[in-house]
């Protein structure tokens, strides 16, 4: 009975899911919509040995800007590890506003507590002009920040 369970699942991931050879590995790629986002995974796989080693997480809004990606490595002994994540922002005239890049830290199982803070600058015509990096401290204003 389980063996049958796990089997069908397995087939119903799979129907979703489209694999794609690119060099040597092998791409698994998922889309999900739930109304106001899009959520896309990415999982590259070792060609040879069938064995996932990265997975790229996307999550779109309904206009198709990213509004963020989380990138994961494959440890055969505890499964997937985060690596980074990027929240982007944007303005009223669509232009990439801000992107916040925060790493993983994997000894203390969380996320670092400073992000790279990229700032990007337009002319009032929306002209892109220049970009400003800082770190910054990680709080829940900056992350939901628009």
């Amino acid at each position: 009975m389980k063996a049958t369970i796990l089997t069908s699942l397995f087939a119903v991931l799979l129907s979703v899911m489209s694999l794609s050879a690119q060099n040597d590995k092998d791409v698994l790629t998922n889309s999900i919509s739930n109304g106001t986002t899009v959520e896309k995974e990415h999982i590259e796989m070792n060609s040879e040995t069938g064995e996932p080693y990265k997975r790229n997480f996307y999550i779109y809004d309904n206009n198709g800007k990213m509004l963020s990606k989380t990138v994961d490595s494959w440890n055969s002994k505890t499964g997937w590890v985060s690596v980074a994540k990027s929240e982007f922002g944007y303005n009223e005239s669509g232009n990439v506003d801000y992107i916040v890049y925060t790493k993983w830290n994997e000894s203390k199982s969380r996320w670092e507590k400073n992000s790279q803070y990229i700032a990007y600058v337009y002319d009032e015509s929306g002209k892109y002009l220049s970009m400003e990096k800082k770190v910054v401290k990680n709080t829940d204003i900056l992350l939901t920040q628009r």
